[in-house]
């Protein structure tokens, strides 16, 4: 999660609910001890299952716990391909969600602090970084870990 304060951007909520049960197990733990927090925006690495798989269900977690604003929008950068496919065939209603991230695109987490999406191809075609300029920090998925996952 990024930000300071009580709305906060999500990047990469992880696999699907099978695969990642200590997640939600810990996301829903956080969210019981933080009782201020709500997510406004998730930003998607790339279509991978262990980063894109788990939205759906990050969601409606979130929904759920009432810790969504009005305005929780998904950004992944679409590329049809077959990742992002299957897990569209998984859960059609996630389409109304996901919207498409552009090079460079820009984000305001909050007064301060921002978030630049960068295309980074190569570990998938629909690869993104995400670098939180006054950080100083990037964000990059499995770019340059590649395997086992990032997921913490």
């Amino acid at each position: 999660m990024i930000g300071c304060g009580p709305i906060k951007t999500l990047v990469d909520p992880g696999d699907f609910p099978e695969r990642n049960e200590e997640f939600f197990a810990n996301f829903d733990a956080y969210l019981a001890h933080h009782t201020d927090v709500k997510i406004n925006r998730i930003l998607v690495t790339h279509g991978h299952f262990d980063h894109f798989g788990g939205v759906y269900d990050t969601i409606k977690l979130l929904e759920e716990r009432n810790r969504v604003t009005q305005d929780l929008k998904v950004f992944k950068y679409l590329t049809d391909n077959e990742y992002e496919q299957q897990v569209f065939e998984r859960y059609p209603q996630l389409r109304q969600h996901v919207h498409t991230i552009g090079d460079r695109q820009v984000f305001e987490v909050e007064d301060g602090l921002s978030i630049e999406a960068i295309l980074t191809p190569g570990h998938l075609d629909d690869h993104m970084s995400f670098l939180i300029r006054e950080k100083k920090t990037l964000v990059t998925g499995d770019i340059i870990l590649g395997a086992p996952s990032t997921s913490i």
